[in-house]
């Protein structure tokens, strides 16, 4: 699926419309474990990304598809996920393929023609987990080689990488040496190939030849950075987009599968 799991939630799943484009009549494709929206104000009848062109919304977003109204599955190769396109006009409805919605459909009749979602609602107090990639969907962190090590105080990668850092906001964490399995925070900002240094040192020496992936990503209070659907989290991005959130856990263990446990800051809900 798409890159967002509830893990934790107190709240139900309902039903929602598929909606347009922004300000427009036009179909919109909404994809399994996407976050969507539908506040006040918005330029869409239902459910719809919650980031537009690259800005998140500026409250929370609504929850997150969990499924679809499709009788035949529609699969996204690029998203690894189930999708679905909003019927616009009453031809495509009528004429779609439909499974209708079985229960927890009370405000919509059992067989609903119109391209649906069901959406797990967020709330103060659920648990996202968010896949990290780098830039694109799919795309794992940069493994950097450690080239000068220190004593425990930071490291170079002449080979980068892979992000720009950002002060007291990038994690790295240590896939082999003698600091393996550690996490921990750099005080600095610096191009990818430029020293990372700690104010908490390490435990061990940082010798050449370790392993190291680093991302914008945070424990605490901190930012996110979204990509353009909400479908994944930007590991690498600069943070020029980003929504508070408090973030519990990350996973940065296994290349491909980059994971970090969060939710959404309860002041933006």
């Amino acid at each position: 699926m798409a890159g967002f799991d509830v893990v934790e939630s107190p709240l139900r799943t309902v039903w929602m419309p598929v909606g347009t484009a922004a300000a427009s009549a036009a179909a919109n494709t909404l994809y399994v474990g996407q976050l969507v929206t539908n506040t006040i104000g918005t330029t869409s009848s239902g459910a719809f990304q919650f980031v537009q062109n690259g800005t998140p919304d500026t409250r929370c977003p609504f929850g997150v598809v969990v499924g679809t109204n499709n009788k035949e599955p529609l699969f996204s190769s690029t998203y690894n996920s189930e999708y679905i396109t909003s019927a616009v006009t009453q031809a495509t409805q009528v004429a779609r393929k439909s499974a209708g919605l079985g229960e927890g459909g009370a405000m919509y009749v059992p067989g609903e023609v119109r391209a649906m979602v069901k959406v797990a609602v967020i709330g103060p107090n659920t648990i996202l987990k968010g896949r990290i990639f780098a830039g694109a969907y799919g795309t794992a962190p940069t493994v950097g080689v450690v080239t000068t090590g220190t004593a425990g105080t930071g490291y170079t990668c002449s080979g980068g990488l892979g992000l720009t850092r950002i002060a007291y906001n990038s994690t790295s964490y240590f896939r082999t040496g003698l600091n393996s399995g550690l996490y921990t925070i750099g005080y600095d900002t610096g191009a990818t190939t430029a020293a990372v240094t700690f104010y908490l040192y390490t435990p061990y020496a940082i010798s050449a030849g370790d392993t190291v992936v680093c991302v914008n990503v945070a424990q605490g209070i901190t930012n996110l950075t979204f990509d353009a659907l909400g479908t994944y989290v930007d590991g690498q991005a600069a943070q020029a987009a980003t929504q508070v959130v408090e973030v519990l856990e990350l996973d940065l263990s296994v290349a491909g599968s980059e994971s970090v446990l969060f939710r959404f800051n309860p002041r933006l809900i």
